[in-house]
């Protein structure tokens, strides 16, 4: 920041041409970077909350955003095979953004269709790629 501020004096200074005084130049320098120095520090960022991934993981938005993606898919595989519920979908999501493993958990309104999501999540659903640890989640399709 001092930095870009003495460019600027600096670029501003020498575009004002050979009317502006030496002294006054002089003023204005000591008067900025006196500022800058007498300014507080500013304080080291809040810890992050606990479940809270940042830049290191995924937000719940990038997870939402990305399993949004696969919706047209799964409602295809609906209307495949037309058994209303809820399919209940756990990806392990790789650190590239795309699933590494995606499987259904707990009970299914049927086999087939349960395999039908899966793939839809598989082929369709994208994350931004991400540090940090694989995440793992667990996330709802209802069909109907």
């Amino acid at each position: 920041m001092r930095h870009l501020a003495l460019v600027w004096l600096v670029a501003a200074t020498a575009c004002a041409g050979p009317s502006t005084p030496a002294r006054r130049q002089t003023d204005d320098t000591t008067r900025l970077l006196g500022d800058l120095e007498r300014r507080p520090a500013k304080p080291a960022p809040a810890a992050p909350k606990p479940g809270h991934r940042g830049h290191d993981g995924l937000s719940r938005e990038d997870i939402q955003g990305g399993m949004r993606r696969a919706v047209r898919a799964v409602q295809a595989c609906y209307d495949r095979y037309r058994i209303p519920g809820m399919v209940n979908v756990q990806v392990t999501i790789g650190l590239s953004g795309v699933p590494r493993q995606v499987q259904a958990v707990g009970e299914v309104p049927g086999d087939a269709e349960a395999r039908c999501v899966c793939e839809a999540v598989r082929a369709y659903s994208r994350f931004p790629s991400y540090m940090g640890e694989e995440v793992t989640i667990t996330y709802p399709y209802i069909l109907r």
